[in-house]
């Protein structure tokens, strides 16, 4: 069933995605799909119809449940640190000013195309509030184990690891090993 689906949005957007593309090329994929079967199209040896459909399902379950479960996580952790809370809303407060400011003059197209333009709420101007992000998701990773398959043997650490065998990487652990984070337990943005 999710396969007919995916082919039948599939078939229905092929036709209006090309039509939407400029004779410059320069208009990028309206959505996700479109851009994945656009992928397909010009490269079926490397997207094939499964990792389309297993991209979409990722997208739609991972992208909604990961970055609801970070902010969760980062108010909870905010919540038990009064000092950290005050300074990422100061932080919050400013670029929320600098928004409002800039509403008076948007950027201009120009303003865009300048690769050192930077939209009030882009992390680069919000460092502490990504190193609260970046600090929530070391101690609370999203996937605690990340698995890889061996594309030939190999010698991992004294062992030998055949081609073909499954290797876990515990996110977890490694997030928390002291030989990497002095203070592994502690939340420390």
């Amino acid at each position: 069933a999710e396969d007919a689906a995916l082919d039948e949005q599939g078939q229905a957007r092929s036709a209006p995605a090309e039509a939407s593309v400029e004779e410059d090329g320069a208009l990028p994929p309206a959505d996700l799909l479109t851009a994945l079967l656009k992928a397909q199209r010009e490269r079926p040896d490397l997207v094939t119809h499964q990792s389309v459909r297993d991209h979409l399902l990722l997208f739609m379950f991972a992208g909604s449940d990961t970055p609801a479960s970070l902010l969760a996580l980062l108010f909870y952790e905010l919540s038990r640190r009064p000092q950290a809370l005050r300074r990422g809303a100061r932080e919050a407060c400013a670029a929320v000013a600098e928004a409002e400011r800039q509403r008076a003059r948007p950027p201009s197209r120009q303003d865009r195309r300048d690769p050192s333009y930077q939209h009030p709420y882009a992390p680069a101007r919000l460092p502490y509030l990504s190193a609260c992000m970046s600090e929530t998701l070391r101690l609370n990773p999203p996937g605690t184990d990340t698995a890889r398959k061996a594309a030939a043997d190999l010698n991992l650490g004294g062992f030998f690891v055949p081609k073909g065998s499954l290797l876990l990487l515990n996110n977890y652990a490694l997030h928390r090993h002291e030989d990497y984070w002095p203070r592994a337990e502690e939340w420390l943005p």
